[in-house]
């Protein structure tokens, strides 16, 4: 499975961080969501020992919506009909 991390939103504190992310092409999303948080302690340990942090966020994955969203925006554009003259 490849992916794409597009962004992680820290909380303030750092105790927890939400991780977006894309899968390569689309495919299995939900797959990927589940896939990643069975594996979340793992990488939460991963993290824990390659940065210096006072804690050790606890991750959680959301599938990252904006490329969905634009694509929306862009189609409601092409059909709204109206001109730059």
């Amino acid at each position: 499975m490849r992916l794409t991390v597009t962004e992680v939103r820290p909380a303030p504190d750092l105790r927890s961080a939400k991780v977006y992310v894309m899968p390569l092409g689309g495919d299995r999303a939900a797959e990927t969501i589940d896939a990643l948080q069975r594996a979340a302690g793992y990488l939460r340990g991963e993290v824990n020992r390659r940065v210096r942090l006072k804690f050790s966020p606890t991750l959680r994955f959301e599938l990252d919506r904006s490329f969905e969203n634009v694509a929306h925006i862009d189609r409601l554009l092409d059909t709204s009909g109206g001109t730059d003259d």
